[in-house]
This record gives structure tokens, C-alpha cells and sequence, in this order.
């Protein structure tokens, strides 16, 4: 066998007629209209799997961002509720304090035994 552009001969060995079997067997194989629409078929159900996949993924993300958002602002709410109440309850106190030894009738002794305080806490609201 003899390559006609370069002029360098070509021995055909036992190999190249294996390998030129196999290629003409899968050219035939792949030439078949049902063998491509079962490949076809399967590619699209392959699509179809990641596709899904996906949008499962996706589905549970966003629930579980949901969820994580209905959590955080029921605790946060909580939280701050607590914070109010127990700033309002100490500026109350306060308050409190600020008008009976304002008032003179008690001492700040007398102030702190009345409101539960130490007579430091007292002394530090009387003299903010």
C-alpha cells in the first residue's frame, strides 16, 4: 500500500485490520437510528435527574432560609423585648429614686431599704 502524496509506503499489519474492524462495527452501531435515539433518550432522562436535583436543592435552601429568618426574628424579637423590659424597669427605678431623695423626705438610706437598691447604686443615680 503505497501513500500516493508522500510516496512512503504503508505496511498494513494484522493490528490495522482489528482496529478497522472495530471502527467499521461502531460506525454501523452508531449508524443505527435506534441506537442514537436510546442514547438520545438516555441523555435527556440524565438532564431530566440533574435538573431535578437542582430544583430539590434549591426548594430546600430556600425553606431552610425561611425558616432560619421566622427563627431569627421570633428570638430576636424575644430578646429585644427582654432588653426593653428591663431597661424600662431600671430607668423606672431610677426615675424612682431620683424623686424621693429629690424630695427630701427620705434619706438616701431610706431610699435604697424602700426601692431594694444599695445605697452605692443610690448614690451613683442620685448623682448622674
Amino acid at each position: 500500500m503505497t501513500n500516493d502524496e508522500t510516496g512512503v509506503s504503508i505496511v498494513q499489519t494484522t493490528a490495522d485490520t482489528v482496529f478497522q474492524r472495530v471502527n467499521d462495527t461502531e460506525k454501523e452501531y452508531w449508524s443505527s437510528f435506534a441506537v442514537r435515539y436510546r442514547q438520545l433518550q438516555e441523555q435527556i432522562a440524565e438532564w431530566d435527574r440533574r435538573a431535578f436535583l437542582k430544583d430539590a436543592r434549591n426548594q430546600g435552601l430556600a425553606e431552610g432560609h425561611k425558616q432560619g429568618l421566622e427563627e431569627g426574628r421570633k428570638e430576636g424579637l424575644e430578646q429585644g423585648l427582654e432588653r426593653g423590659r428591663a431597661l424600662g424597669e431600671a430607668k423606672g427605678r431610677a426615675d424612682v429614686v431620683r424623686q424621693l431623695a429629690a424630695s427630701g423626705l427620705l434619706t438616701l438610706e431610706q431610699v435604697a431599704q424602700a426601692t431594694g437598691m444599695s445605697t452605692e447604686e443610690v448614690k451613683a443615680i442620685t448623682s448622674e
